[in-house]
């Protein structure tokens, strides 16, 4: 695995796999435990472009890496490569404040015959099963003004988690099921400027929607 421009911390332990003096990259050692490059492939074409997934390596010593979470960006001959999803990190930075968190941001790039993938999974938070019924969202909706403070929890498709945000509501359609909002503090971290969402009811996820009082 080679990472491009990775804006986070590293572990000490992840080696460079390049011949000494001619910086060419090693021949994959398939580690035990290892998929195939075949099989890599096959999976990652499977799930697809733009999909969550969780990836994890195995180690010099044989040892089961903890899951790298990206979304995934492109797909070739050779790999497949994305941008690491920190939700935390995400909301720092839209805050404006100074990043200091690990294992997050950046993209990172996989090749197929690198031997250290262990196993690739289509991510699909457990939070998900919470998810408000569309029925619900839109009662709550309608009971709703612009203009009222409101708390909503909701799944980002950018940062590829999800938020739990307060602010304003300041627009809501119910015929197109839509709703927009200005949120000045998400996941306990005030922002540097109020962000604007829209949420589509339809292709959203919700998992919670009430007034601020």
């Amino acid at each position: 695995m080679r990472n491009v421009h990775y804006s986070t911390l590293e572990s000490t332990s992840r080696g460079k796999r390049f011949f000494f003096g001619f910086g060419k990259k090693e021949k994959s050692s398939g580690r035990p435990g290892a998929m195939m490059p075949e099989s890599i492939m096959a999976r990652i074409n499977k799930i697809g472009l733009y999909k969550k997934v969780t990836v994890q390596r195995v180690d010099f010593e044989g040892e089961i890496s903890d899951s790298t979470p990206i979304i995934v960006t492109s797909i070739n001959k050779e790999g497949f490569s994305g941008y690491v999803v920190n939700v935390d990190r995400d909301v720092r930075e839209t805050a404006g404040n100074q990043i200091f968190v690990e294992g997050g941001g950046g993209s990172i790039e996989f090749l197929f015959n690198d031997g250290d993938i262990a196993s690739i999974e289509e991510d699909v938070d457990n939070e998900i099963i919470a998810q408000k019924d569309k029925s619900e969202v839109l009662e709550i909706l309608e009971a709703l003004d612009p203009g009222d403070g409101i708390l909503v929890s909701y799944y980002d498709k950018n940062s590829g988690g999800f938020k739990n945000g307060s602010g304003i509501l300041t627009e809501k359609d119910l015929e197109k099921e839509t709703m927009s909002f200005d949120l000045k503090i998400v996941n306990e971290i005030e922002l540097k400027e109020t962000q604007k969402v829209v949420l589509d009811l339809s292709k959203d996820m919700i998992l919670d929607l009430q007034i601020q009082f």
